[in-house]
């Protein structure tokens, strides 16, 4: 046992410094010792405690954090008069065993709906429409947009997401069972939550009968630290508490923490319910992206084939309707808006599995447009569907259909007919001509249907796009894939980046991909970022990408390059 001897601020501190002791412990001991005069100037500082309770093999600031954590804890520990964040013990106890006492007279019910506010504010936001603590689930209504049900149970929320009407005897299952989730409470989380706000409260309404006496001083100075840290930790618990999603399928999923306070988070940042939310399902493939796209064979199955027939052509569906089945089809994810249903439909034309006819009598297939011209059909093979509107106007049909057949025939005298581009068509590469190369997508993409492809180059202007792009491209099939980067410029904390590298397999340890990204994000706006996800598909190249390149170029960014090489036509 070691007894160590300290004239600090006037006083003596015998301190028993045994090796079990941590400094907690040793941190409290020194302030009592030191608080036993009950003299108004008998404290400590941090800087004082520190020297009291160091020992020569201890380093960092660790007693000044214990000295924190019992300020926050401590019933008996008082801010000293007059001493800027200097502390000591007193008989009477703190506002902590003020508002330990008073917390117990604040309703269970008060604190709740103060809780429900709270949580409230933090889940608005664009992801989703809000709807706040619904009754029932008649008070949710069908809507083709996303919608979020905040609920105050878990009982509560599977009820809404299941039913438009849950009333018994005559419950009605929800029809867009992919445009909603909902969230609810843990149940332990909750009354921690609800304890945390009691709390608060109680701290509020000391606050308010404090008088202007030496006393009411003293306790205000202690509510002015303790008040912003009880909100601060009721937000905080708020968030935490209401951390289960609940999905139409029955799943009931716990939000963890990572995506409640990320550690990116800013410190005075308040915790966004909706942000969470959106993270979680993101990163859990729970939702579509802006990308995403159903590949055409499980479109016709799930959504074309389940749609409701138009009433004057039954082998027709209106845009609007292979919306509202696909909100509505089981075994699929949630739909944040219409972009996967366009893209969807867009990807099966190109497939040559669906035809498009627009409002103006125009019809879309793979293979080009048929239109109206001085009277006659005629069809124009360079122009492409690259988007449509989703109403009743528009109507699609199975390419194979009647109707489809009858939306394509062309009539009148077979004569070339020129784009509605105002631009000829390139011709056709002669045969037995060499290799052909195209930066042209729609080019590329005719090409395709007849020839090989050798290699396909895709540039983009940040790695993020790029790491897109290599995961669109991988239905091609490609036989090697390589990455190309050049990032140059100015980095936002000073100095100057250059980086290229080139043949460079995806696979490779240095990881090209994460690299350009990490380098990426260092550059200061206006720097130059170049990567070329590079594909190629062997000596002979690969036959009939057609289709799947039309659909890849679908989904490739506005701002992305490409570069086609082709083999030659057969003679």
């Amino acid at each position: 046992m070691n007894l160590r001897l300290y004239a600090i601020g006037g006083a003596v501190i015998l301190l028993l410094a045994t090796a079990t002791w941590g400094h907690h412990r040793r941190v409290a001991s020194a302030l009592l010792l030191e608080s036993l005069p009950l003299e108004s100037n008998s404290g400590l500082d941090p800087a004082d405690l520190t020297l009291a309770v160091l020992r020569p093999e201890d380093g960092g600031d660790e007693p000044a954090h214990a000295l924190d954590r019992l300020a926050g804890a401590c019933w008996h520990l008082y801010p000293m008069s007059g001493h800027a964040n200097a502390w000591q013990f007193r008989y009477e106890p703190n506002i902590l065993k003020q508002i330990e006492e008073r917390m117990g007279q604040v309703p269970r019910a008060d604190a709740l709906d103060r809780l429900k506010t709270e949580v409230q504010k933090s889940f608005q936001g664009a992801f989703a429409k809000l709807l706040a603590w619904p009754p029932n689930a008649k008070a949710v209504p069908e809507r083709p947009e996303l919608q979020l049900a905040l609920c105050e149970s878990e009982d509560m929320a599977k009820s809404v997401v299941t039913y438009t009407d849950d009333t018994p005897g005559a419950e009605t299952i929800r029809t867009y069972r992919n445009a909603i989730l909902a969230v609810a409470p843990d149940t332990n989380g909750l009354e921690k939550a609800i304890q945390r706000i009691q709390r608060l409260m109680a701290a509020e309404a000391i606050e308010a009968e404090q008088t202007n006496s030496e006393g009411g001083k003293l306790a205000r100075e202690q509510l002015k630290k303790q008040i912003p840290e009880l909100r601060k930790a009721t937000r905080l618990e708020a968030a935490r508490a209401f951390n289960r999603l609940i999905l139409a399928d029955g799943a009931a999923l716990t939000i963890d923490e990572r995506f409640i306070t990320p550690p990116d988070t800013p410190p005075m940042q308040l915790p966004s319910g909706q942000e969470a939310v959106k993270a979680f399902v993101e990163d859990r493939k729970l939702i579509y992206a802006d990308t995403d796209s159903l590949f055409p064979d499980r479109f016709l199955e799930l959504v074309f084939n389940g749609a409701t027939p138009l009433a004057d052509d039954p082998e027709a569906r209106s845009a609007a309707a292979l919306h509202r089945r696909f909100l509505a089809a089981q075994g699929l994810r949630l739909v944040p808006n219409a972009t996967v249903v366009r893209s969807s439909i867009l990807r099966a034309v190109a497939d040559g599995k669906l035809v498009v006819r627009q409002e103006d009598g125009t019809a879309f297939d793979a293979k080009g447009a048929v239109f109206t011209t001085n009277g006659h059909r005629r069809r124009d093979p360079g122009r492409k569907l690259t988007t449509l509107p989703m109403d009743e106007a528009t109507r699609i049909a199975e390419a194979g259909s009647a109707t489809a057949q009858e939306w394509l025939k062309e009539t009148g005298a077979q004569e070339a007919v020129t784009p509605i581009s105002g631009l000829p068509l390139p011709p056709p590469p002669p045969k037995g001509v060499g290799p052909t190369s195209t930066t042209d997508t729609e080019v590329a993409a005719t090409y395709a249907d007849k020839r090989n492809l050798l290699t396909l180059r895709i540039t983009c202007l940040t790695a993020a796009d790029a790491q897109k792009a290599l995961g669109a491209a991988s239905p091609l099939g490609a036989t090697d894939i390589t990455i190309e980067a050049e990032l140059m410029g100015d980095m936002k904390d000073g100095g100057k980046l250059a980086f290229t590298v080139a043949d460079a397999r995806v696979t490779a340890a240095i990881k090209p991909l994460t690299m350009a990204q990490t380098l990426g994000n260092a550059l200061a706006p206006g720097s130059s970022i170049r990567v070329t996800v590079c594909l190629g598909f062997g000596k002979e190249g690969k036959a009939d990408l057609g289709a799947m390149l039309r659909s890849l170029f679908m989904q490739l960014p506005d701002t992305a390059t490409i570069e086609a090489r082709f083999a030659p036509l057969s003679a």
